[in-house]
């Protein structure tokens, strides 16, 4: 079982890899005053640039090939709605498929 979760983890590592390569290639993965994973956890919550992603969203935005500006701007609608407690109105999957900047906005 160790071995399984030895490998999960070298899969994630390579993931926040490629999504830092492919968002911020001005950064290095290797490098903690770029990017690091919140309380060195590998698999939580990765942290780049003030901005922070889980698993899942950098491997849709990487599957989806969604532009920096989609997942910045979805982030941040993200981030807004959470903050006046309203539901978010589209998903990210959708967002990068269909819809506008508006379609987010508060």
């Amino acid at each position: 079982m160790a071995d399984v979760i030895k490998k999960w983890r070298e899969a994630t590592e390579e993931v926040a890899r490629a999504f830092v390569e492919k968002y911020y290639p001005k950064s290095s993965y290797d490098d903690d005053d770029d990017c690091h994973w919140v309380a060195d956890e590998v698999g939580s919550i990765f942290s780049i640039a003030d901005m922070f992603f889980d698993v899942d969203r950098m491997i849709q935005a990487i599957e989806l090939n969604a532009t920096f500006d989609q997942l910045y701007d979805y982030a941040d609608g993200e981030l807004e709605h959470a903050e006046k407690q309203i539901a978010m109105p589209i998903n990210f999957k959708n967002y990068v498929k269909y819809g506008k900047k508006e379609n987010i906005i508060i």
